[in-house]
């Protein structure tokens, strides 16, 4: 792991104003005494930072989105800490003595940390944090993990976006498995879950080619019928002597685990279970025994280097939807065979890209909010009006005032940044105005409840010299952040509702990212990362797009608020493969 050295630092005094190093493991210098607002700011290559015993100050979003961070150590000698210093750092750990500032710190925020002096991971297993009989976190880059005996719960987030991993296997010590454990491990395959687990968290992972490996009848094999992902039962033969790759239950393939371009599927085998090769990004051509009878929805879905597919005459069930994005695809079958027809019936775009003089029509569904009602363009001189609203059983405290202001700085000095990069003229200004309401504002509050009890109170005061004037209204506690543009077809405006946006707290904190998705939505730009018939292609095209699940200012929506008059190629592609309404 590479480490710092003394040029990386832009020190003045005692204060370490920026990191500007790219090492993962850094080690502050001793005599910093303040760690300054965004010191290392998106620095994607940090791992570990370790401060020295003369630093009393960290301030607001010193390590924000860091997001490769794993672990802070922070000493005793800190005592001030400002607001959101480790704001979107997914898997950080900090470590500092018990009953430190640093300890109370987490502990308020509800984050991990781990007592310096305590025994935080067994001798042989530095990979791993285990407290007691809890593993807290996996920092390993292993593809291949085993679990220590010993061990009887897997922590929230312990393998928390591990990108090597493939497989891991628990002990039969593990009785818990908590929320998120294997939260977006993308390359993860397998999961072998012993029959000791009876706890397994709704929410335990989101892998897009993961199985589960469990006995039958257990608690895994019934999580994995509710969360419909593919179970294979230990006890049975789950593969075929000659290929490992290949995992095979009865007559039935349930997944592909191999890397290979060429693939000749086992002779025996009747279905191709729903996708069985799921992503798998190396593969070109695949030939089917004439044993196989049913090929099940999404099988060869997003196998983007796919070629070619040998169907034989024995297919007789299929659907069109079996190579959902695989661009460069064509299916081989005999002459008025169920796979021949079926190839006539696949959606144009997985035929070939869009033809070249085609222009998306203003009507196009996701096209509707653009210029379409009070605020138009994000450019020019920008008001924006803050409601502070203060419900039956909620009110501001001056703590969480400066915590949501905070986050709209934030999200202010990025939009203004990048427009700056993007030479755009803007200037945004903001106002707050506190407003009580006699009825409380819950998380499940429909759009209807909204416009009618909040639009009498609105509207921003008259402001001459502003261009756009857009509104946030901002209730302190757990909601679903949401915003009303005002659609326009044809030109017509389908909608007087008043224009605003609505903002709560993402669990613990107000968040930038957020507010700058809503502000979004309201000069124009629509939601990336819904249906799926919008999401697939957004996330392949538009990708880290902020209005799906990303932070960039992607080219569609960057054409929605304003700040260009063209669509990219790709916005363009986007455009062609979701023209027909969303559903």
């Amino acid at each position: 792991m590479t480490t710092s050295s003394p040029q990386d630092f832009d020190i003045q005094d005692t204060k370490l104003v920026k990191y500007n190093g790219k090492a993962a493991h850094v080690i502050v210098p001793a005599g910093v005494t303040v760690i300054d607002s965004y010191a290392f700011e998106s620095k994607r290559s940090l791992r570990i930072v370790e401060l020295p015993d003369t630093v009393t100050t960290i301030r607001n979003f010193a390590f924000v989105r860091c997001r490769a961070l794993e672990r802070v150590v922070i000493p005793q000698s800190v005592t001030d800490f400002g607001g959101g210093i480790i704001w979107e750092c997914d898997q950080v750990l900090i470590y500092t003595p018990a009953g430190s500032a640093a300890a109370k710190y987490a502990a308020d925020r509800n984050e991990l940390f781990i007592p310096m002096d305590s025994n935080t991971s067994t001798p042989i297993f530095e990979d791993f944090i285990i407290q007691g009989t809890t593993l807290v976190k996996y920092y390993g880059d292993e593809a291949h993990v085993t679990v220590p005996a010993g061990v009887t719960a897997i922590n929230g987030k312990a393998f928390y976006r591990r990108q090597k991993l493939k497989t891991v296997e628990l002990p039969d010590t593990v009785t818990t498995i908590r929320e998120y454990a294997f939260y977006d491990c993308r390359k993860l395959e397998r999961i072998i879950i012993p029959q000791s687990v009876t706890e397994l968290d709704s929410c335990m992972l989101k892998c897009d080619q993961v199985s589960i490996q469990a006995p039958a009848g257990s608690a895994a094999a019934k999580y994995t019928t509710r969360q419909r992902i593919p179970f294979i039962p230990m006890d049975s033969n789950t593969s075929t002597p000659d290929s490992a790759d290949f995992i095979i239950q009865g007559t039935t393939l349930v997944k592909y685990y191999g890397n290979d371009a060429h693939v000749t599927v086992p002779a025996g085998v009747t279905v191709i279970n729903h996708e069985a090769f799921y992503r798998r990004s190396r593969l070109k051509t695949v030939e089917l025994p004439d044993t196989v009878t049913t090929i099940k929805r999404w099988a060869f879905r997003e196998c983007r280097a796919l070629e070619r597919i040998v169907i034989p005459q024995s297919v007789t069930k299929l659907s069109s939807d079996l190579i959902e994005e695989c661009d460069r695809v064509t299916i081989q079958a005999p002459a008025g065979s169920a796979a021949a027809i079926c190839a006539t019936e696949i959606p144009l775009r997985q035929r070939g890209p869009r033809p070249a003089d085609w222009m998306p029509p203003q009507s196009h569904p996701l096209l509707c909010y653009r210029q379409g009602g009070n605020v138009h363009q994000l450019r020019g001189n920008i008001l924006i009006t803050v409601y502070l609203v203060t419900d039956k059983k909620t009110a501001w405290t001056a703590a969480a005032e400066a915590d949501y202001r905070i986050a709209h700085n934030e999200a202010v000095r990025e939009i203004e940044q990048e427009a700056l990069r993007r030479k755009i003229p803007l200037r945004i200004h903001t106002v707050y105005k506190q407003i009580q309401v006699d009825y409380t504002c819950t998380v499940s509050e429909s759009d209807r409840d909204w416009s009618d009890k909040m639009e009498a109170i609105c509207l921003p005061d008259s402001a001459p010299g502003y261009d756009e004037r857009p509104v946030i209204l901002v209730v302190n506690k757990k909601l679903r952040s949401h915003a009303y543009p005002r659609e326009k077809v044809n030109g017509i405006l389908m909608s007087t509702a008043r224009e605003y946006c609505v903002i709560g707290r993402n669990f613990r904190c107000f968040s930038g990212r957020t507010i700058r998705h809503e502000l979004f939505h309201l000069f124009g730009a629509p939601d990336l990362y819904t249906p799926q018939s919008v999401k697939g292609p957004a996330s392949r095209l538009l990708p880290g797009s902020i209005m799906n699940d990303g932070n960039i200012t992607d080219a569609l929506t960057a054409y929605c608020i304003g700040w260009t008059a063209t669509l990219s190629p790709e916005a363009l592609d986007f455009l062609w493969e979701t023209r027909e309404k969303p559903i």
